[in-house]
């Protein structure tokens, strides 16, 4: 079965971003639907993550065999709600809230924005058949994952 969506070609705008919501191209387990910039939103981790026993890249490694050979970790929680306790030095991958369902005429690129400026920590997002970081292809179907080092 085909899916798909009529947008505009080019970056999407908020209105178009907001469709893929409502229309369950983008769903979201734990939380709301997060703010819609002019383009773009902020993909909050979910609740399950790894912490990675090798080093990793898309092209080369099903995300699947890497977790089986990785040490599980929870969320820890305090007054302020659940959290990840990431260490220096280490490697982790994150599950991400958010799934995609994307229709095959809509890809998908993320971006860093402010982590290493303000957390120190590159951050690189993932999907199932990444052959790249930070791309998502057209008729992507499953979760997303955040890779944090």
């Amino acid at each position: 079965m085909s899916r798909r969506i009529e947008m505009s070609p080019g970056v999407l705008i908020k209105e178009q971003v907001k469709q893929l919501f409502h229309n369950e191209f983008i769903t979201c387990r734990n939380f709301e639907m997060p703010d819609i910039g002019a383009s773009a939103f902020d993909l909050r981790l979910g609740r399950s993550a790894w912490l990675l026993a090798e080093g990793q890249r898309p092209s080369t490694r099903e995300l699947e065999k890497l977790k089986a050979r990785s040490t599980e970790i929870k969320p820890e929680n305090d007054s302020d709600g659940e959290f990840f306790l990431f260490k220096k030095e280490e490697i982790y991958l994150v599950e991400l809230d958010c799934s995609l369902y994307l229709p095959e005429n809509i890809n998908g690129r993320a971006t860093g924005r402010s982590s290493i400026g303000r957390l120190d920590v590159i951050t690189r997002l993932l999907t199932e058949r990444s052959t790249e970081y930070d791309i998502v292809e057209s008729g992507y179907a499953g979760p997303l994952y955040q890779c944090v080092c």
